[in-house]
C-alpha cells in the first residue's frame, strides 16, 4: 500500500516539484501548449480517479465524475486541446 509512483516536473529554472506519489500513475498527459498535465491510477477492476495538474499555478486537484457508471474506471485520457480532454473508459 505505499506509494510506489511519483511523477515529478522539473521546470526551466531547474527546480523540481512533486506532482504525485501514488501507488499507481497509470497515464500522464501534457496538454498541447505544455500547461497542463492529466493523470490517472487506473488498475484493472478499480475506479481510477484522474488529476489536473496546472504548471504554471503549481496546483493539482481531482477531476471529479459522477455521472460514470458504477464499475466504470477511466483508463486513458487524451487532449482535443490545451482547454479540453476526453477520457476512455473501461467497463
Amino acid at each position: 500500500s505505499q506509494p510506489y509512483h511519483t511523477l515529478n516536473i522539473e521546470y526551466a529554472d531547474k527546480t523540481v516539484v512533486e506532482v504525485a506519489k501514488k501507488y499507481n500513475i497509470y497515464t500522464v498527459k501534457a496538454s498541447p501548449e505544455g500547461t497542463k498535465v492529466i493523470y490517472n491510477d487506473y488498475e484493472w477492476e478499480y475506479n481510477a480517479h484522474v488529476w489536473l495538474y496546472d504548471v504554471d499555478k503549481r496546483v493539482t486537484r481531482e477531476l471529479l465524475m459522477p455521472n460514470l457508471p458504477k464499475q466504470t474506471t477511466v483508463e486513458d485520457m487524451e487532449w482535443l486541446d490545451d482547454r479540453y480532454f476526453f477520457i476512455y473508459c473501461t467497463i
